[in-house]
């Protein structure tokens, strides 16, 4: 019973560390069979992918507005351009 408390405690940490955003935290699974363990060793896997895809989604929508400000500078400097020749 005791070393079954400890596991528990053990895991409560765990899940104290990642409900704060650390994904580093190490899982230490007492056997092939610690369901548990493994679970928690599975969902840090997912959380951590989950995480790198919005990074890299976050990269990707900052190249396409950054590519969409200097569109539109280039068009409102065409645009200029082309007022000043009317007048």
């Amino acid at each position: 019973f005791a070393n079954m408390t400890q596991s528990l405690r053990g895991m409560a940490e765990v899940a104290d560390a990642i409900s704060s955003g650390d994904l580093t935290v190490t899982v230490r699974t007492r056997s092939e069979r610690d369901r548990f363990g493994h679970a928690f060793t599975r969902m840090i896997a997912s959380l951590s992918n989950v995480l790198a895809e919005l990074h890299e989604s976050a990269r990707a929508i900052a190249a396409a507005a950054s590519e969409l400000t200097g569109s539109a500078q280039a068009e409102q400097t065409s645009c200029t351009g082309v007022g000043i020749g009317v007048h």
